[in-house]
């Protein structure tokens, strides 16, 4: 099994999100999050989307203002237990193999952010949750995510009847997370981009999944708070998910602590599986 040179600390998410029987897949939102019978996870999903918040006035070495996004509220992310849409899969279903656990799953919550709970995933492209229908394939899961102020993480492990099936589903995920518009609609002058690319490195194959926030300014876009990134890695029959969202500035990608962090999330969770 192949793994990742960045993978070092602890560590799942969360957006992008589906099965039989909320994040999700797909995705945390960003997203996720995550039910099979034509379902699909991410924040980050869940798929998380990005919830851009106030980041404050700069100014540039000229002391020429620059321009910074209104406040924009968004509705506290709540983790949902049960699935409210045949696009969601269950975080909680059948059996996982012997001894395996989620990354923290069992830590507590504190001042600043909750413990980690059920919730459901879902894939999912910045205007849409995805409904895959290889997510039947699935015969149990376990997702949860953390909750705090304008962040969320999650984990989670999706087991299937065999190989074969598990690698449906990341084939049927990769190719319409790849039909997502790059950047999505215009709404009240802010838009959501999303990237998907292969990961090397991880399991037998896998997924890296990002989106993030940009504002109209009025003169053209400009990065805005507001982003999410997920990881997917199959193992054989099993599919490891990881997601995270936050106030990130672009790419997650371009952030290397959210990017060792997923690594070393989503590596403690495939080494268990090998």
């Amino acid at each position: 099994m192949k793994r990742s040179a960045l993978a070092a600390t602890t560590l799942a998410v969360l957006a992008l999100t589906a099965c039989t029987g909320e994040a999700g897949s797909a995705t945390p939102s960003p997203t996720p999050v995550v039910t099979p019978t034509a379902l699909p996870t991410s924040t980050a999903t869940p798929a998380l989307t990005p919830q851009p918040v106030e980041s404050g006035t700069t100014t540039t070495p000229s002391a020429t203002p620059r321009v910074t996004p209104p406040k924009r509220t968004a509705a506290p992310h709540t983790p949902r237990p049960t699935p409210t849409a045949d696009n969601e899969i269950p975080g909680a279903l059948g059996a996982l193999p012997e001894g395996f656990s989620l990354p923290e799953e069992d830590r507590p919550g504190d001042d600043e952010v909750s413990a980690f709970t059920t919730a459901v995933w879902r894939a999912s492209c910045s205007d849409r949750v995805l409904t895959l229908a290889s997510a039947s394939g699935i015969t149990a899961t376990r997702v949860k995510e953390s909750v705090g102020p304008e962040h969320v993480v999650g984990n989670g492990l999706l087991v299937f009847t065999d190989a074969a099936a598990a690698q449906a589903f990341m084939a049927e995920l990769s190719t319409q997370l790849a039909s997502c518009a790059t950047e999505g609609p215009d709404t009240d002058s802010w838009r959501t981009v999303q990237a998907t690319d292969p990961l090397a490195d991880l399991g037998e194959e896998g997924l890296q999944v990002r989106q993030w926030s940009e504002w109209d300014t009025g003169e053209g876009w400009v990065v805005a708070p507001g982003a999410s990134l997920q990881y997917l890695a199959r193992e054989g029959q099993y599919v490891a998910l990881t997601y995270e969202g936050g106030e990130y500035h672009g790419d997650p990608a371009d952030l290397p602590d959210v990017v060792t962090d997923a690594e070393t999330r989503i590596t403690v969770m495939l080494d268990q599986l090998g």
